[in-house]
């Protein structure tokens, strides 16, 4: 029979005295929990593969109406580090308007209040799988804003991701604020299409 061995370390205190032990748990590969966290891993991988995109770094078809000028505003949230672990957000207190260009290539260019969008392009952010259980959404836009967004903000460079779906001639979604691994979320938004329709 297989056995999975978990080994930690107790801390334990005998009068004034404090000892460390090694203890060992032995789960044995029938384990109802072990099964289960395989089972579990094994359908997490199933989903992320599923519903990842058919062709990742493509450009959507030309045929979705995605090229062309998009217009809309929103309220903005800036993430500012004050120090170790320790962030506070600043609000741009009004709506900020968005302007943005996609091309048929799959650039994107365009602005965010006084913030320019630069090296941007969009690309699928799902496949089948992911629509059919409506997980992530169609497209995503990545690539960096240059310069503050509004009066305040002094943060230069932002690499940025903007997850959205598009709905007849409106796209909808998130901004985010990439920094490593972590997404903060900068604005909702909701662009409509201003040509050419």
């Amino acid at each position: 029979m297989n056995f999975l061995k978990v080994e930690g370390i107790v801390s334990t205190l005998a009068g004034l005295k404090f000892g460390l032990h090694v203890y060992s748990i032995e789960f044995s590969s029938n384990c109802i929990m072990v099964q289960l966290i395989i089972k579990l891993s094994a359908l997490s991988c199933i989903l992320i593969l599923g519903c990842s995109p058919e062709k990742p770094g493509t450009f959507p078809e030309i045929q979705t109406g995605l090229q062309g000028d998009w217009e809309g505003s929103g309220e903005v949230k800036v993430r500012f580090v004050r120090g170790f672990g320790d962030y506070v957000f600043l609000s741009s207190g009004a709506p900020v308007p968005c302007a943005i260009r996609i091309e048929t290539n799959g650039k994107v260019e365009g602005k965010l209040g006084t913030a320019i969008f630069r090296a941007c392009r969009i690309e699928p952010n799902r496949g089948a799988l992911g629509r059919f259980l409506n997980l992530a959404t169609d497209f995503r836009i990545s690539g960096r804003l240059e310069g503050p967004i509004f009066q305040g903000d002094t943060i230069q460079v932002k690499l940025i991701s903007i997850p959205f779906t598009q709905i007849g001639d409106s796209l909808t979604g998130s901004i985010f604020h990439r920094d490593g691994n972590s997404l903060f979320p900068m604005s909702g938004f909701e662009l409509v299409k201003k040509g050419p329709k």
